[in-house]
């Protein structure tokens, strides 16, 4: 991980992705780009007004306020244009490896649940929607898993992100007709585990295998609740062009709008489908 994109609108709680952003540059040895959309119409902020370059000293104020900013490499950028097509145009102009985005509601906002959504159908980049304010290195992730090619890039990011962590496999089991009061046994699906894993490289990391029954969505929220090491949510997306649920896929779609409301909050880490390894 060599270069990170944040995307930020400078709203009051932009400081926590802008905060995590610094953090992963650091302890990567990465480059920094902070990227302001500048908006239009209906859209348009107060800050919207100001040219480009007045834009960028303020992005670079605000840099400067976050503990650790001042020794990494970093870039301020102001475009005009929509955010995603300002974030896509910027992550392939900048050979981004992760893209950083604040996430801190369902509301309607610059980084809204449709907007993170935008975002990751317009670029291929895995993108990190941060709700947590940051105390240190992620310790631990929460990888849902289906044994798909798409969540073995999940789980590759995952370790990416985090080398030398805590990693909680979790597989739910949502099948018609399955006894929800019965608990799923791991050991039942250990090689189809085996298999997602195969090849990759697990030494540094301690890993769990998890299976349980239950609806997708409030099962992946309360197991990455009541664990102590989960700072992370990490999650494959279907990506696809469209609206609402369409857009992530519907259990990724409802992850991504209920988790920044969870408490405490957990950030999110969207893999595209097709940044499959």
């Amino acid at each position: 991980m060599k270069r990170i994109l944040l995307a930020t609108d400078l709203a009051p709680r932009s400081d926590r992705a802008m905060a995590r952003a610094v953090q992963l540059c650091a302890q990567f040895g990465a480059t920094l780009t902070a990227l302001y959309a500048i908006r239009s119409g209906v859209d348009k902020g107060m800050l919207d007004n100001l040219p480009p370059h007045l834009i960028e000293a303020e992005i670079r104020r605000h840099l400067d306020q976050v503990p650790g900013a001042a020794e990494i490499p970093a870039t301020a950028v102001a475009v005009r244009g929509p955010v995603e097509e300002a974030v896509a145009d910027q992550a392939a102009l900048t050979g981004a490896d992760l893209l950083v985005v604040g996430h801190t509601g369902p509301s309607d906002g610059p980084f809204s649940v449709t907007t993170v959504e935008k975002i990751n159908i317009a670029s291929p980049v895995p993108l990190l929607a941060v709700g947590a304010r940051p105390f240190g290195r992620y310790a631990g992730a929460l990888v849902a898993v289906d044994f798909t090619p798409a969540s073995r890039a999940s789980v590759l990011a995952a370790m990416a992100l985090i080398p030398d962590g805590t990693l909680d496999l979790l597989h739910v089991c949502d099948l018609p007709g399955l006894d929800r009061t019965q608990p799923v046994d791991a050991e039942t699906l250990s090689g189809d585990f085996d298999r997602l894993l195969h090849g990759l490289p697990t030494g540094q990391h301690l890993i769990t295998r998890l299976a349980l029954s239950g609806s997708p969505v409030p099962t992946i929220l309360n197991t990455a609740r009541i664990s102590d090491q989960t700072q992370v949510i990490v999650m494959a997306t279907t990506a696809r062009s469209g609206v609402g649920r369409a857009l992530l896929g519907s259990v990724a779609h409802d992850v991504v709008e209920r988790a920044p409301a969870d408490a405490p909050a957990r950030d999110l880490l969207l893999v595209k489908e097709s940044a499959q390894p």
